[in-house]
């Protein structure tokens, strides 16, 4: 079978020649040896570069081109290449779903930046009885004394205080709203270690 034939130079330079016909056709020995040698080295199998070629139906490709496709087909010939791929996939959807999660339980405000919701909606996550004793809370009253005085008194905090006091602790910052993730790794991140409820 093929899959299980080695392929060889030879049998190589036989697989280009069926692009013989084509416009740029290397018709010398040289030429023929520097395909063939990319695809011996780029290829796992016969019918790998046999897929190769069949990629190409009208100039000859380039090495480059020639490893370029090598490398996008690998995954339907090697098992292990394909496992790495699928688990690859699993873990984007997984992230996609976390994406998803975390902006859906941000309750949004309008005209307001995502970042600046999940602030506030830290904030009111500092104010919990769980928090009360850590630095996280003390953290949040020091960044957010005007916020965390009205949502202690059972008010809505002002966006824009919010605002202007997040610009002032993160001077580069600008609005994003597709950082949900990172902005999740920072706050688990510094409840940890006592810092700030905040996100950039």
């Amino acid at each position: 079978m093929e899959e299980n034939e080695i392929l060889t130079k030879p049998v190589a330079i036989s697989i280009i020649r069926a692009l013989s016909g084509a416009p740029g056709y290397p018709f010398h020995v040289e030429g023929e040896s520097q395909a063939a040698h990319v695809l011996t080295h780029c290829c796992i199998s016969v019918s790998h570069a046999r897929a190769v070629i069949n990629e190409f139906d009208t100039d000859f490709p380039t090495l480059e081109q020639l490893r370029g496709v090598a490398f996008r087909l690998r995954p339907q010939f090697d098992p292990h290449a394909r496992a790495i791929e699928d688990e690859q996939r699993k873990r984007e959807e997984q992230e996609r779903r976390a994406l998803k999660g975390l902006h859906d339980s941000v309750p949004l405000i309008p005209g307001v930046p995502w970042e600046i919701c999940l602030q506030i909606q830290c904030l009111r996550i500092a104010v919990q009885e769980a928090y009360k004793e850590q630095a996280y809370y003390l953290a949040a009253l020091k960044d957010y004394p005007e916020a965390m005085t009205d949502i202690r008194a059972g008010l809505d905090p002002d966006p824009e205080m919010v605002e202007k006091r997040y610009r002032a602790l993160h001077p580069t910052w600008r609005p994003r709203g597709s950082a949900a993730l990172s902005a999740l790794q920072n706050i688990v991140e510094r409840t940890s270690n006592g810092n700030s409820p905040t996100v950039q």
